[in-house]
């Protein structure tokens, strides 16, 4: 089965939705992001830690839709990067 995730590492939460090739929308999970609030106001977030718990979440995806791949694509902002596992 070919899926698109829609990965989002916000603040406070992460989100995968994985949508078939027609745009349907198959599964979603999720999981609180950790942060740390500064005495100024701003938030500062382990990169390390946040990765970790993007892939524990994409992870969820496969127990919801029998997926499995072991390559990813993926773009933020003006890049893109092709992920083999």
């Amino acid at each position: 089965m070919d899926l698109l995730l829609g990965i989002d590492a916000g603040t406070s939460v992460i989100k995968v939705v994985a949508f078939d090739l027609k745009g349907n929308q198959i599964a979603v999970a999720a999981k609180a992001n950790h942060y740390e609030i500064l005495p100024n106001g701003g938030v500062e977030q382990e990169l390390e830690r946040t990765w970790a718990d993007t892939l524990e979440v994409i992870r969820q995806i496969p127990g919801k839709t029998g997926w499995s791949s072991n390559r990813w694509d993926c773009s933020h902002g003006s890049g893109f990067w092709d992920l083999v596992n």
